[in-house]
């Protein structure tokens, strides 16, 4: 740099942190002819220029199409992290980390409340104190109702009452009290309708497992784009409003407000989804992700899982699939022991019900050939007393082999299973 008015090449890197390549690729666009590694001021300013216009419409594109995904489902098998991809799609959308905000707004709660409680055990408080009393409910109240972002799970006994609106019954000087209490899509959709420039977003987690249409009622048609109020000027023809049962106000759904459910496909089969929803969502396949598993002790963890999966999509099917999340902390053998007793076999039981040939097939182990001393699983010693008066009893029992994990199982029990 001369006199602050020549620029070079490597200061432009830095400052706009992309490869030369990318900058003499800028270059050429703008129609800078020469090829000197120094820039004059304008010449650095067309390039900058130019930078700034290519990443501001790589942003719009971004925006644009993740507009069009207003409802989305990630389903896969248990322990493939579709929370966590709901999640950093939360992030994408508010720019927002949700978990720390998230952690943040339940912590400035906590010091709020712990700060009310000891101005009200004060034996004597200032006027700045008794002001204080007053403000800080608000506050929390402010904090806990205008989050970008909602959370719930559904489960079989959800309804609608909880999930639009409904009637709350409480006992008021003697008297019964019929009131109207809103439900978390209602108030989310009314804060989206009057923000129309903040992304709003509710994640429901295990929404397969809740009656769609009874949850959702007549909103359910109203998820679909076409039929959205804008939240920009340009209104929509198509747009539907509903009048709600209980309150009679007009509610609509507003195209800045994003739902993203997950599901298991252990509970339910994207196949056996009802055709409406699948038609309103778009469903993105979470499957195990074996990069992220680290070796433990010589032990090629994800090598190891992935050939579980291999024979459970086989024996049952994709969706019976075991997911990574359950090895990622793990560090040693006693971790993993853990994880087999407590979570992995009880899974495959519940899988196969308590079908011990299955099992060992998925684990690689010899059901015919199974000891009291096996690898993995072992042989459950009977006691030849136990049908002393049924003998028959005790050598159909003995056929069908009745097994236990073998709790003390080594590494190389483990590498057995590849």
């Amino acid at each position: 740099m001369r006199n602050n008015k020549n620029i070079h090449i490597n200061l432009l890197e830095k400052e706009l942190n992309i490869p030369i390549k990318e900058i003499v690729r800028l270059r050429n666009k703008v129609g800078i002819k020469h090829k000197k590694i120094v820039f004059t001021k304008n010449e650095a300013n067309k390039i900058r220029n130019e930078f700034f216009n290519e990443t501001n419409t790589i942003k719009k594109k971004e925006i644009n199409t993740m507009s069009k995904d207003l409802n989305i489902i990630y389903y896969g098998p248990a322990g493939t992290g579709k929370t966590r991809e709901a999640i950093l799609k939360v992030e994408k959308l508010t720019g927002e980390n949700y978990e720390i905000t998230s952690k943040e707004k339940n912590d400035e709660i906590a010091d709020l409340e712990n700060r009310l409680n000891f101005l009200k055990k004060k034996s004597r408080k200032t006027a700045n104190e008794k002001q204080e009393i007053k403000d800080i409910p608000e506050e929390i109240e402010k904090l806990e109702a205008y989050p970008l972002v909602e959370f719930t799970t559904f489960h079989p006994s959800y309804q609608y009452q909880e999930f639009i609106e409904g009637i709350t019954i409480r006992e008021e000087n003697k008297k019964t009290v019929y009131e109207i209490k809103d439900g978390i899509f209602k108030k989310i959709a009314q804060r989206a309708i009057d923000n129309p420039d903040e992304k709003y977003v509710l994640i429901i987690d295990e929404i397969n497992r809740g009656n769609i249409s009874s949850i959702f009622g007549e909103f359910f048609t109203l998820l679909e784009d076409t039929k959205r109020v804008s939240s920009t000027e340009e209104e929509n023809p198509e747009a539907v409003s509903i009048t709600l049962p209980y309150s009679q106000e007009k509610l609509s759904v507003p195209n800045n407000l994003y739902i993203l459910g997950t599901m298991n496909t252990t509970d339910k089969s994207i196949s056996l989804l009802d055709v409406a929803l699948r038609r309103r969502f778009k469903f993105i396949a979470v499957e195990p992700d074996y990069s992220v598993l680290k070796d433990i002790e010589g032990l090629d963890i994800a090598k190891m899982l992935e050939s579980i999966n291999r024979r459970l999509a086989v024996l049952k099917g994709e969706d019976f699939q075991i997911g990574h999340s359950y090895f990622l902390n793990t560090t040693s053998i006693e971790d993993l022991r853990e994880i087999f007793e407590f979570k992995i076999i009880p899974l495959l039981k519940e899988y196969f019900h308590g079908d011990w040939e299955s099992i060992c097939a998925v684990l690689n182990q010899n059901y015919q050939a199974i000891k009291s001393n096996g690898l993995l699983i072992s042989k459950f010693n009977i006691d030849d007393s136990l049908f002393k008066q049924n003998p028959k009893f005790s050598e159909k029992i003995r056929k069908k082999q009745i097994c236990t994990l073998n709790s003390a199982f080594s590494i190389d029990d483990l590498k057995s299973i590849i």
